[in-house]
């Protein structure tokens, strides 16, 4: 009877240890870092720009469960980042570009990182130049350098935007700018 407790006692363990690991593996933990890795650029833009966020105060209680998974997190963080891009677009300056190009490409970057560099710089300029009302002249206006790049899938966008977050330097964070928010 002792021998039979003890192999039920084993097989128990076994069958928890088991069901931790798949959870282990079934967790999203690549999302997450994904997710926490976009938060300076997110960051960035919301500081300047709080109308990106989008609201969900308007959804259905019963829906805003959904709004809590990890999945879904990314895709908006993704979404406001990329609204956060327009909305400083018409801030990015030709010279700042080449400028910028210009000194990454002294540090040795090229390619995709060259321009993730570049488009982190155009993004803090561009952030600067709207806190300061300042627009370039309609002929110095540029696109950003990675407007360029390819993405086909969803985790493409999210890598290209993680490859422009990794190359911004870090900024003390401020609080928005409430009067900025439409109505």
């Amino acid at each position: 009877m002792g021998g039979l407790r003890l192999d039920l006692r084993r097989c128990r363990r076994h069958a928890h240890a088991h069901r931790l690991a798949r959870a282990h593996h079934q967790r999203p933990g690549p999302q997450y870092r994904s997710y926490y890795g976009l938060r300076p650029l997110w960051l960035a833009f919301y500081s300047e720009a709080p109308e990106i966020e989008l609201p969900i105060d308007r959804v259905d209680p019963a829906q805003r469960r959904r709004f809590r998974r990890i999945a879904i997190r990314l895709y908006r963080r993704a979404v406001e980042i990329r609204d956060g891009r327009f909305v400083i677009r018409q801030y990015l300056d030709a010279a700042v570009r080449d400028a910028s190009e210009a000194h990454h490409r002294a540090r040795g970057l090229r390619g995709q990182e060259l321009s993730a560099a570049v488009t982190a710089d155009q993004i803090l300029a561009g952030i600067a130049a709207r806190a300061e009302g300042a627009r370039p002249a309609p002929d110095q206006l540029t696109e950003f350098a990675d407007s360029e790049r390819q993405t086909s899938r969803p985790m493409d966008d999210i890598d290209a935007l993680l490859d422009v977050a990794r190359h911004l330097r870090r900024q003390p964070a401020r609080a928005p700018h409430l009067e900025r928010v439409s109505a």
